[in-house]
């Protein structure tokens, strides 16, 4: 719940994680254990916002626009869990859609539910697979790296080479 109202603060309100995270947890009786898993879920989440939207556009049938903003921060913070930590899919999908129950409501968990066993159902490199068909390489590599897009059109400006470009992605 903390790491989700954490990402929602720096999504919706335009907060720093980088504030807003310490203190979250100096006010919190975690044990470290779980102080190191919220640190992770927010930082990593956040971080990798862009592969996980990428996920979310697959597996939505309205656009991006369309979905309601809570269900996107909460869809991302069950992704990152499925695909970037070593959580059992099962229970990344069941605390996600705990998560989506007490902060969106009962019918908004139940498509939380329905869209992460959705994404649990393949590998990551099965849902990344799409990528290789995007021609334009900065959409490729933004989507790829969770870059902005005018992250890797600097690099290229400044390394005028896609290899080099990718190279310092990664």
């Amino acid at each position: 719940l903390l790491a989700f109202d954490l990402i929602t603060e720096v999504n919706r309100n335009m907060g720093y994680s980088n504030l807003l995270l310490p203190q979250a947890l100096n006010a919190s009786s975690l044990v470290e254990r779980d102080r190191s898993l919220v640190t992770e879920l927010v930082y990593g989440t956040i971080r990798m916002q862009g592969k996980h939207d990428w996920i979310i556009k697959q597996i939505s049938d309205r656009t991006f626009s369309e979905i309601d903003p809570g269900i996107i921060d909460v869809l991302r913070l069950g992704i990152h869990q499925i695909h970037e930590m070593r959580i059992p899919d099962h229970a990344a999908v069941s605390a996600t859609v705990e998560v989506a129950r007490k902060r969106l409501g009962e019918s908004k968990a139940s498509f939380v539910n329905a869209a992460l066993r959705s994404v649990a159902r393949a590998t990551k490199d099965e849902w990344f697979a799409p990528l290789d068909l995007i021609e334009d390489p900065i959409e490729h590599l933004s989507i790829r790296y969770s870059h902005p897009e005018w992250i890797i059109s600097s690099y290229f400006d400044l390394l005028k080479d896609w290899t080099e470009v990718e190279l310092a992605l990664k």
